[in-house]
């Protein structure tokens, strides 16, 4: 293709244009050019872009449709339609519009705007191709996918920014711009190729070089400090603006700051003409010089040492600071220990443990607060008295592991009480004796030591503070200590369901798998806090010092006090090791058995064969000496038959034999063979405990590791398992009571129910709030009464039940009948029915036409009505109607009545008793009444001599208009309001100059009839809106929305509503059409009414 470059490159435009529009041979294609080519009149700056190329593209279309080589082999032609939009959006979008109406296949343009012309031609899914607009909205090509553009949007230059950057690392620049999509989209790049930007900013005013200040100044001296590389996006003054106020700064000397310019002017031919221009000239090619960078090489984003010398460590003064800083750690260290020193000096002084014994006060015997310790904490170590005497003269003087007590007196001020008897405690099975009392409102645990004097040494002290510190929750807490002779005493924490070897004892508490793993993990854990605290040991673990409290947690208890014991606790256990010697060798020497030496020290059989052969000064214990007692601990827990099972023999025989074993047997052991149904581990393990060899037992975390599948589905301890408990039965017991809570609201509901059936409702409320029924007076209502005529004789014929279902059926009948009326029943005796209406709700002159029309539908429902018992009978009802004045209120208490009260209720029944059967006898005033509202036939009877009354002139009531019982329901839904709906009927195009009334379905009662429509003459009144503020719908359609139907599926209404207050003489006409189209003929009842 020959030709200028205009031409040529539109040509290009307009073949990918038709590239995809050419389908069949020899087709015409209509293209869109959308162009500025001209100007308005009054429009003397509009520069007119499109001037320069409209000329050409008529040249390009010529050239296609010439070429037989691009069109014209198929035999396509194009055809320019040229549409002028002067540079202006809205004419561009109107013409956008009139060239899709004229069948175009593609657009060329427009030109200054494109968003909303792209967006149309997306809509008409024709593509659009843009030869001047640079909007970057239209990039997006979700949103417009047919749209193109041979010249790029003005953002691309972000890439190019970007990509010097990324070429010369410059990860931190500062960005200087004037707000703009030019702006926003150079700092998306940036953030997209990992470049922060650390300061950005911009200049408020345009900036001309030489003619106003130089706004760059301030900006440069704000950001200098923190940035190397400079984005400027502005023009050229501005780029001159910014390069002048860095060089007053200096910045360029040294040539670590670099400006990276970006030009805002927009793209116009004329400077790729300038850029193109050398291509037309002849001569030798010439080689652009490399780029000079002032410092030899590029700068970089931040200085090696950060932009303050942050990054670099000056070792300057750091030698001198790090010798005086540790001088003065040194000299704070050199102080601390002397200020803990003297500190700790001061609480050992303080004596925060000394309790003053007068501060505590003692239970009395039998008046104790509940179950109290053994162990540690009683004087009696722990003994107690589960029902066997024998056991307990046994143990009872083993006081205090080996004191003798003097057996006569019992212990002072000791507490004998049932546990049962304790609000706090749940274990009811024995009684715990051990000294009690009361120390600042705490119940507390006293072991007296039995000391006459004794003296408060510094190691004394350094025990008594280092127990006062010690908190744990599986530790017995130490309250305090009494050193005021004669009273030396320890008070420790009071648990209530004594020691484990009281619970292992008594045979009623049984110990399931949950119950041991959680004893055996409290004794642990309280064992190896101790072992990891600075008493380092126990030396007295035992069944009888482990205590449970309330929540079944074992506390291990006795631990430590050695200098404060000393003397207490020693004398009796060396007293018998020393005789157990002796004996020991006066059998080596004579070979022959002795006496057995007595021994009443239980608490020796826990202890380790090293520590019992020791001497006096080691024989406090050990950790390795602990771990055997534990293991004692749990064959006891394991069997529940004592430390040594059921071992007959003697406590001095067994520490004989623990002490000096037989040679060639094995140490003499708990018996393993009582614990066939424990688990092989535990066995496992209660070997490798008590192991003779001290240093082949293993510590005590490695033995909570080899018992931990103990507790293999349990919680942390038994009480969270009792809590788990509770919880899944308080849960159960909420779904109960919500249960519970549901019946009951049901049967409220049903109660009411049956209330609001025997009272009215108001009144019933008014009943159930407690208050008191105030008697009304009512000036009008309507009293219906009715009897069956010859009841008597019927019940006389039948049986007593066979009445009963008589009646039933009846007055269910009469009930479900007269529910569709405004009106209140008020009692049933025998065959008399009584209805009222007008009470306790008044209803204006409704009363007696709502009276009226129940006794018109009672009647015929008798008719049709038989008696079970006896079906050949025909049933006869009397029935009589008065209006007038009544009072009602409720009579009585218990089941209280409502009554009413007036001559109306006499004349009324005189009514009932002068009719006829099947006849409905209505006195003048109701009559009057009815009269008054129209639609009901009445048949003048007569003068009757009514009792009490005299000659009464009396009517008969035969029937009543369905029309105006129609008119009257409607009216009585809306009051004030006629539901119109506009049209005709179902099977005809409607009446010229009426209007249909119809009805709201909201405003519909149970008992409505089944009506069509209802007529307005026109003129037509004018539509109110719906209660809702929105206007109703157009009824001109019978639509499913506003359709009603009767149980009979024969008329239907729709909705409308029209205000008749301000039509006060409006009058409605009556009638109604089949829905059958062949049968829609007008009935010929039309009647009027207000």
């Amino acid at each position: 293709m020959s030709g200028p470059p205009w031409p040529r490159q539109l040509g290009g435009t307009l073949l990918l244009v038709l590239h995809g529009l050419l389908v069949v041979l020899g087709e015409r294609l209509l293209v869109g050019y959308l162009t500025g080519s001209d100007r308005r009149p009054y429009d003397h700056w509009y520069h007119r872009p499109g001037l320069g190329i409209s000329g050409a593209i008529t040249l390009a279309r010529d050239e296609l449709n010439a070429d037989d080589g691009l069109l014209g082999s198929r035999g396509h032609g194009l055809d320019l339609i040229v549409s002028e939009t002067f540079g202006e959006e809205v004419t561009s979008i109107r013409e956008t519009a009139a060239l899709w109406t004229r069948n175009v296949s593609a657009f060329i343009g427009p030109q200054e705007t494109c968003v909303h012309e792209a967006k149309l031609a997306a809509a008409f899914n024709l593509p659009m191709v843009s030869h001047y607009c640079t909007n970057y909205e239209t990039s997006d090509k979700k949103e417009y996918p047919t749209f193109a553009r041979t010249r790029p949007p003005d953002t691309q230059i972000s890439k190019s920014v970007a990509a010097v950057c990324r070429e010369f690392n410059w990860t931190h620049v500062s960005f200087v711009s004037q707000p703009g999509h030019v702006a926003e989209a150079i700092l998306r790049a940036l953030s997209a190729a990992g470049v922060r930007v650390a300061a950005r900013a911009s200049w408020d005013d345009a900036y001309h070089h030489g003619y106003s200040e130089n706004p760059f100044l301030d900006i440069v001296r704000e950001t200098h400090r923190d940035t190397r590389i400079y984005i400027v996006l502005g023009g050229h003054d501005d780029h001159i603006g910014l390069l002048t106020a860095m060089e007053s700064l200096h910045l360029f000397d040294n040539g670590e700051y670099w400006v990276v310019g970006v030009d805002a002017e927009e793209y116009t031919l004329e400077h790729a003409a300038g850029y193109l221009r050398g291509l037309l000239r002849d001569g030798p090619v010439r080689l652009s010089e490399p780029l000079w960078w002032p410092a030899g090489q590029p700068p970089v984003a931040e200085p090696a040492c950060g932009f303050r010398g942050e990054r670099c460590i000056r070792h300057t003064g750091e030698i001198a600071g790090g010798v005086a800083g540790s001088l003065v750690l040194l000299l704070l260290i050199a102080g601390l220990v002397v200020y803990r020193n003297w500190r700790y000096e001061q609480e050992l002084d303080s004596l925060l443990w000394k309790v003053d014994f007068r501060d505590i006060k003692m239970a009395e015997s039998g008046a104790g607060n509940g179950a109290a310790n053994g162990g540690a904490n009683g004087a009696a170590n722990g003994h107690i008295g589960n029902g066997q005497a024998e056991r307990h003269k046994e143990r009872a003087s083993d006081a205090t592991d080996g004191h003798q007590e003097p057996p006569p007196q019992p212990p002072l001020r000791t507490s004998q009480v049932s546990l049962s008897s304790n609000p706090d405690a749940d274990f009811r099975y024995s009684c715990i004796y051990t000294t009690v009392g009361v120390y600042r409102g705490r119940v507390l645990a006293v072991k007296k030591l039995g000391k006459t004097s004794i003296d408060i040494t510094r190691a004394i002290k350094k025990e008594l503070k280092l127990m006062k510190d010690l908190r744990h929750d599986n530790l017995n807490a130490f309250i305090g200590a009494c050193v005021d002779p004669p009273n030396v005493c320890i008070v420790t924490e009071y648990c209530t369901r004594g020691s484990l070897k009281d619970i292992l004892e008594n045979e009623d508490v049984k110990l399931d798998n949950m119950f041991i793993a959680s004893l055996v993990g409290d004794i642990l854990r309280g064992m190896i806090f101790l072992h990891d605290s600075p008493l380092r040991f126990h030396g007295n673990l035992k069944s009888s010092n482990c205590l449970v409290d309330s929540r079944w947690v074992v506390k291990v208890a006795d631990f430590g006090l050695h200098e404060l014991k000393r003397g207490v606790d020693d004398g009796d256990g060396a007293s018998l090791l020393q005789q157990l010697q002796l004996h020991h060798l006066h059998r080596t020497n004579n070979n022959h058995d002795q006496d057995a030496v007595p021994c009443k020290c239980d608490g020796l059989l826990y202890r380790a064969p090293e520590l019992l052969r020791a001497a006096l000064a080691a024989m406090r214990g050990s950790q390795k000496g602990d771990v055997y007692a534990f293991a004692i601990v749990l064959y006891e827990i394991q069997g529940r038959h004592g430390p040594y099972g059921d071992c007959a023999l003697a406590v001095d025989e067994v520490l004989r034999r623990v002490l000096h074993p037989e040679p060639g047997q094995p140490p003499y052991r708990p018996p393993l063979d009582s614990l066939e149904n424990s688990f092989d581990f535990v066995r496992e393990c209660l070997q490798e405990c008590w192991a003779e060899d001290p240093e082949q037992r293993p510590d005590l975390k490695a033995v909570r590791a080899r018992l931990r599948p103990l507790r293999k589905g349990m919680k942390p301890n038994i009480f969270d398992n009792m809590i788990a408990m509770m919880e899944k039965y308080a849960n159960n017991l909420e779904v109960l009571v919500d249960e519970r809570t549901d019946q009951l609201q049901q049967e409220k509901r049903k109660t009411e129910a049956l209330l609001y059936e025997m009272l009215p409702r108001c009144v019933a409320d008014q009943l159930k709030r407690g208050q008191k029924v105030q008697a009304e007076s009512f000036d009008s209502v309507t009293i219906y009464f009715s009897d069956i005529v010859g009841f008597t004789a019927m019940s006389a014929q039948s049986t007593p039940l066979q009445v009963v279902d008589f009646l039933n059926d009846l007055y269910t009948c009469f009930d479900s009948t007269i529910g569709h009326f405004d009106v209140y029943k008020i009692e049933t005796i025998g065959d008399a029915y009584m209805v009222v209406s007008g009470l306790p709700v008044r209803n204006g002159d409704s009363h007696a036409a709502e009276v009226a029309s129940m006794s018109l539908q009672l009647l015929e429902a008798v008719k049709t009505f038989r008696i079970r018992h006896r079906p050949g009978d025909a049933l006869q009802l009397r029935i009589g109607i008065h209006s007038g004045p009544v009072c009602a209120g409720v009579v009585g208490l218990k089941m209280p009545r409502y009554c009413l009260f007036g001559d109306t209720v006499n004349t009324a029944s005189r009514m009932e008793s002068n009719g006829m059967p099947l006849r409905i006898h209505c006195s003048p005033e109701c009559a009057a009444l009815l009269q008054r509202i129209g639609g009901y036939e009445l048949a003048e009877r007569g003068l009757v001599r009514i009792k009490g009354k005299g000659d009464v002139r009396t009517y008969w009531l035969l029937g009543e208009s369905e029309e105006r019982r129609l008119a009257r329901q409607i009216l009585k839904g809306s009051p004030g309001r006629v539901f119109v709906g506009g049209g005709g009927s179902p099977g005809e195009g409607g009446d010229a100059g009426c209007l249909n009334v119809v009805v709201d379905p909201a405003h519909l009662s149970a008992s409505c009839p089944a009506i069509d429509h209802l007529q307005l003459p026109s003129p037509r009144p004018s539509p109110m809106p719906s209660p809702e503020g929105a206007p109703y719908p157009s009824t001109d359609t019978h639509t499913d929305v506003f359709q009603v139907r009767n149980p009979f599926r024969t008329r239907v209404w729709n909705c409308c509503i029209f205000d008749t207050q301000s039509s006060p003489g409006l009058t409605v006409f009556l009638g109604w059409y089949s829905k059958i189209p062949s049968t829609a003929q007008k009935k010929s009842i039309m009647k009027p009414f207000s």
